[in-house]
């Protein structure tokens, strides 16, 4: 199998292959909005246009009358809000973002979040950033909330962040 360094960064990787990986759960603090997850793409790995960087990230929710809410930001910038959805039953959460470089100092932003309700909540969202700069490392916090009725700490579990990279064409 081939591999090589993602993009130019330091980071070595087979070539679509995992750049980062974290199984340690993590649950939500009581009502406060909380790092699930917090990852920093390594510096120059989005060194071309077209290069791009794949998100998988698993929880798992409890049953209860609390809402849950899943945020992402990169780079300090809010990209992706479910807003405050009932989750009712126990189930699992999957989001998947992925972050293409655009030029030299913007990124294109795809996101999806999928449940394991009775009726499957499906939420997607585009968004574009700009004034990145991609010789610095770039900062991915994924976040989760409880609230409502019967919020607590542990309504949410995040159980794994997957980090692929993926060259731009040659």
């Amino acid at each position: 199998q081939a591999y090589g360094k993602a993009g130019r960064s330091t980071q070595q990787t087979n070539i679509g292959g995992n750049i980062f990986n974290n199984f340690t759960d993590q649950d939500n603090s009581a009502t406060t909005e909380t790092n699930l997850y917090v990852y920093s793409i390594p510096a120059n790995t989005l060194s071309a246009t077209g290069d791009a960087v794949i998100l998988d990230f698993s929880s798992t929710y409890i049953g209860s009358t609390s809402n849950k809410e899943f945020e992402m930001y990169i780079s300090q910038n809010e990209t992706y809000d479910t807003g405050a959805v009932n989750l009712a039953a126990g189930g699992t959460a999957q989001l998947r973002t992925r972050i293409t470089r655009t030029s030299s100092t913007t990124a294109e932003i795809e996101t999806q979040l999928q449940t394991t309700q009775a009726t499957t909540f499906n939420y997607a969202n585009h968004s574009d950033l700009a004034n990145l700069d991609f010789t610095t490392a770039i900062l991915i916090n994924i976040t989760g909330t409880a609230s409502g009725v019967g919020a607590a700490t542990g309504d949410i579990t995040a159980r794994s962040l997957i980090a692929k990279w993926e060259g731009g064409a040659l």
